[in-house]
């Protein structure tokens, strides 16, 4: 991390900062001003990741007044620079018309300039797009193959789907293995009620399985592990 993406996020750190007896609420509200000031300033100069900052500080309301129109605005001030993190943002606010009138074919293009540089959740979120038919003419092997670009790097919600479309055999091969051992990964990296969830959905697979499939399955899950998006780019090629 570089010296001015840590200052920046420490200094977000102290701009969402809740008022406490310890600090007078009118220091904090000048502090958090003064960061605010900063963060402008920084923006203004080109910073992508000041721009992302603001847009995430507006679109939650964190300190001001929550302001769709100002998060896309910073969000896409990033995105033009090819920050893909803002690209995948700048992609949700399209999709829901936040701030900015829905459009989800301009979504899908903002997913994709992110997807394609290897943000995993661009990629699911694309995955998502292609399936239902947002934006796009729905393709679900298209569909499988962002999923399964965001799976290998752990996305748990790409995972899920995987293995939804490998059990029900929609755009891959029907595979009760495969389905079992995209749940059991996507478990791994939930918590809670999610987390349940894939659970069961495992073990529903599993009743489906023969013991030696069960087994593969296992052995399959263990012995994976998260591929970068470098080492996946070399296999499309």
């Amino acid at each position: 991390m570089s010296d001015t993406k840590l200052m920046l996020t420490v200094i977000l750190a102290i701009f969402l900062l809740p008022t406490c007896s310890q600090n007078p609420a009118s220091e904090i509200e000048s502090s958090r001003q003064a960061i605010l000031a900063r963060l402008k300033q920084e923006a203004e100069q080109g910073e992508s990741t000041a721009q992302i900052q603001l847009g995430l500080i507006y679109l939650n309301g964190e300190g001001v007044p929550q302001d769709y129109a100002e998060s896309v605005r910073w969000f896409r001030a990033a995105a033009e620079q090819g920050d893909q993190r803002a690209q995948v943002n700048l992609g949700y606010m399209y999709r829901d018309g936040l701030g900015i009138p829905q459009d989800l074919a301009k979504s899908v293009r903002w997913y994709r300039m992110a997807a394609e540089q290897g943000h995993a959740s661009a990629q699911n979120a694309l995955g998502v797009m292609y399936q239902s038919g947002y934006g796009v003419s729905r393709d679900i092997r298209e569909s499988v193959k962002w999923y399964r670009m965001a799976a290998k790097q752990g996305h748990a919600d790409a995972q899920i789907q995987l293995g939804l479309l490998n059990a029900n055999g929609e755009g891959v091969s029907q595979s009760y293995v495969q389905a079992y051992k995209w749940f059991s990964l996507a478990s791994g990296g939930s918590t809670g009620k999610e987390r349940e969830g894939y659970i069961k959905a495992r073990d529903v697979a599993a009743k489906r399985m023969t013991p030696e499939e069960v087994v593969e399955a296992q052995r399959l899950a263990d012995e994976w592990k998260p591929k970068k998006w470098e080492d996946i780019q070399q296999k499309l090629k």
